[in-house]
């Protein structure tokens, strides 16, 4: 097969995945809604019935999994962005600054007032943008300015910062049991209003991402290039920056911190249908909210009944050895 044989064959392949993913989605959805404490049978899975399993059903465990789904995509896209933007296989929300500073807004803001879930979804993406702009504003501290290798490893030593004084306010204050979800990751009961309330930052995000999916695919080629054909780089990477915030800050005040979501989905992804951003978001939004809503699931299996298990570690489980696996292979990334 020849290059060009295989690039047409590139937006054929994409659909298949997407849609083989979307079909077991949908297959293994009553399934999803069967997974918990409480048994659930067949029957309450029909919204006509009238028992305590088609509650729980209906209004715990399906915003349950439409917002695991969503967060899974959101963080999925966000990476998949932000590797673009980089050109580094190996940026992603969790190594930018954004969930810790996401997390660390919301701890302050649950210390000082009650804010509801919608506050909530704002002030994470507040956190967020802050979290990003201190990695910006360190990596930026050289005379070579904030290169791809420095984003990185700038985003590495600032989260690594707010994730220690998020950990010890949470210790000091007693806060362990009602942070739990957000230093390491869950969604736990989880209602529409929850879903409703981070939706006004994902959806723009979406937008924005499939917005500057062209463009970036052109700023692959490099900055040179991109404004030979006439292309504002500076706005596209500030459109790019905007939507990797709302999608980020969406899905941790939703979820918490989530890691390798961000960066282990596009770079599985990119192997599949290569590096074309348009080919590659919807693909990796599928991949992304079927990863986390089969890790959710898992977190509720509950060993003995004993513990919930955190959504973080979960997919930390899951993506370590494959992340292990691909950098053995050789991370790429246009």
């Amino acid at each position: 097969m020849t290059m060009a044989d295989a690039e047409g064959a590139a937006p054929w392949r994409a659909r298949r995945l997407g849609i083989a993913v979307l079909l077991l989605g949908a297959l293994a959805l009553p399934l999803l809604l069967r997974v918990g404490l409480h048994p659930i049978a067949w029957t309450d899975l029909s919204p006509a019935a009238n028992t305590l399993g088609s509650q729980i059903v209906w209004r715990m465990r399906l915003p349950r999994v439409v917002l695991a789904w969503l967060v899974g995509a959101s963080l999925a896209v966000a990476g998949a962005l932000m590797q673009a933007l980089t050109r580094n296989a190996l940026a992603g929300p969790s190594l930018m600054g954004l969930g810790p500073g996401a997390a660390l807004a919301m701890l302050t803001a649950v210390i000082w007032a009650e804010p509801t879930p919608r506050e909530l979804a704002w002030i994470s993406f507040a956190g967020a943008a802050g979290g990003a702009a201190l990695v910006l504003t360190v990596a930026s501290a050289t005379p070579r300015g904030a290169t791809p290798e420095r984003l990185v490893l700038s985003g590495a030593v600032v989260g690594s910062s707010l994730t220690a004084i998020t950990g010890i306010t949470v210790l000091q204050l007693h806060l362990f049991e009602m942070f739990w979800h957000w230093t390491a990751g869950g969604l736990g009961p989880s209602t529409w209003a929850q879903v409703l309330a981070v939706l006004p930052l994902l959806l723009p995000g979406m937008g924005l991402a499939v917005v500057v999916s062209r463009p970036l695919t052109v700023l692959l080629a490099g900055a040179d290039t991109a404004r030979s054909l006439g292309m504002d780089v500076g706005r596209v990477r500030a459109l790019t920056s905007i939507a990797v915030l709302l999608l980020a800050g969406g899905a941790v005040a939703a979820a918490g911190p989530v890691g390798f979501v961000g960066i282990l989905v596009p770079n599985i992804c990119r192997r599949f249908v290569g590096g074309d951003v348009r080919r590659l978001l919807p693909l990796v939004a599928v991949a992304g909210g079927a990863l986390v809503t089969v890790a959710d699931a898992i977190t509720r299996l509950r060993p003995g009944g004993l513990f919930d298990l955190p959504l973080g570690a979960v997919t930390a489980f899951l993506g370590a050895p494959a992340m292990i696996a691909i950098a053995r292979r050789g991370l790429r990334c246009p």
